[in-house]
């Protein structure tokens, strides 16, 4: 009795619960539009780092002989373990190799193993 008193009587304290109840209707509003805008960006960014949790770990087989620009040739039956990855580059250890790791191309490896290919969000928090 004594707030509604203070703030001028019913009248005055009814248009006040009014304003507060737009008031919390309107930041609501904001909120959910937020979120709706945010949650394609969080989901993307979740994604990517699914993906990077299942590539990380992972052993490919390379099925076609090649060689990449830094002189690292793998052949055909060659295993390699990823270790990380950053968009296009992977960090790699070849399976029984003693020069490791190697830092080569996402589509190199594409093109000649069973990596996979990734047309998706790569970035990676990693």
């Amino acid at each position: 009795m004594e707030l509604i008193k203070k703030v001028g009587g019913p009248a005055a304290a009814k248009r006040y619960a009014m304003l507060g109840a737009a008031g919390l209707v309107a930041i609501g509003g904001l909120a959910h539009k937020g979120i709706q805008t945010a949650s394609p960006l969080a989901r993307n960014w979740l994604d990517s780092l699914k993906q990077h949790h299942e590539l990380s770990g992972a052993t490919y087989v390379v099925h076609s002989a090649a060689t990449d620009e830094q002189g690292l040739e793998l052949l055909p039956g060659a295993k390699f373990r990823v270790l990380e990855r950053d968009d296009d580059a992977v960090l790699i250890e070849v399976v029984g190799r003693d020069d490791n790791p190697w830092v080569v191309s996402a589509k190199f490896l594409e093109r000649i193993s069973d990596f996979p290919s990734c047309e998706g969000p790569t970035d990676e928090a990693s």
